[in-house]
């Protein structure tokens, strides 16, 4: 396999840890993942609302790019992830932020790349705030320079833009074939999958764009679209209540920033002191 531009973002080497919110995130940077193989941790398992999971897709996947699975791998439903979220329990997710900074750290991880915040769905923006504040956490526990990247993942839905010039990775033929093969064959996400190639052409698909993360915790999009889903979902009767960013995920988004600086956290705007 073959995939043009840097092998490792710029002044980045090996290893590279890889965080998702989902099992099958990963097919997005599939070629990129090719290349570096980076140590990937699954914080669900992507059972959604009807229960069933999907991480030994994801198993196989990593295992057929000789990717190493990580500590972290699909431990919590998504059920339990969700409702952590409504009830603001900010001690289950600073206990995955400590568990994925131990990782990065006794790995010797010298980047770490992740689902970017899109305001798409809550559990990929809470994904992005964890990973974050893992690297932060795991930068004050080594003394050392961790890279901190991100990539979409629905960008045409959410018109997604990253702050600056993304890194970008361009697949050969191969790569880009074997890509598409493994995401039609992860049949648990074939509706995604078909979306979007039918919205941008499977060409789009050939190549990857990961943005480096500046601030010190991502800033959430204005007016997410996850809590118009959310509305629309509580009114059909599928959910009981809507995950919103400033009832929800801003106030957890302190609680972990705090914690990952090693401080009481009074003043929002401290996060970009």
């Amino acid at each position: 396999m073959r995939v043009s531009g840097p092998i490792l973002p710029v002044g980045v080497c090996a290893p590279v840890s890889l965080i998702v919110s989902h099992p099958g995130h990963e097919l997005r940077v599939y070629g990129w993942a090719s290349r570096v193989k980076p140590i990937l941790q699954i914080l669900t398992d992507g059972s959604g609302r009807g229960g069933q999971g999907r991480i030994d897709y994801s198993r196989r996947l990593a295992a057929s790019l000789g990717m190493q699975p990580g500590p972290v791998f699909g431990d919590a439903s998504d059920r339990r992830f969700y409702e952590a979220m409504l009830t603001g329990d900010a001690e289950f997710f600073i206990g995955i932020t400590e568990g994925l900074a131990a990782q990065i750290v006794g790995s010797g991880s010298r980047a770490v790349v992740g689902d970017a915040a899109e305001g798409y769905n809550p559990s990929h923006d809470l994904t992005r705030v964890i990973i974050d504040c893992a690297v932060l956490l795991a930068r004050r526990i080594s003394g050392r320079d961790i890279k901190n990247f991100a990539f979409p993942l629905s960008e045409w839905e959410t018109g997604f833009t990253g702050d600056g010039q993304p890194q970008v990775f361009t697949l050969d033929t191969e790569t880009h074939a074997a890509k598409i093969r493994a995401a039609r064959d992860y049949l648990a996400l074939s509706h995604e999958v078909a979306g979007g190639v039918e919205a941008l052409g499977a060409d789009y698909f050939a190549t990857e764009r990961l943005w480096e993360v500046g601030s010190l915790v991502t800033e959430p999009p204005n007016n997410p679209m996850y809590e118009a889903i959310g509305a629309e979902r509580v009114r059909s009767g599928a959910y009981k209540e809507v995950v919103r960013f400033h009832r929800h995920i801003g106030p957890l988004r302190q609680r972990l920033a705090a914690h990952a600086l090693g401080r009481r956290l009074e003043d929002p705007r401290q996060l970009q002191a």
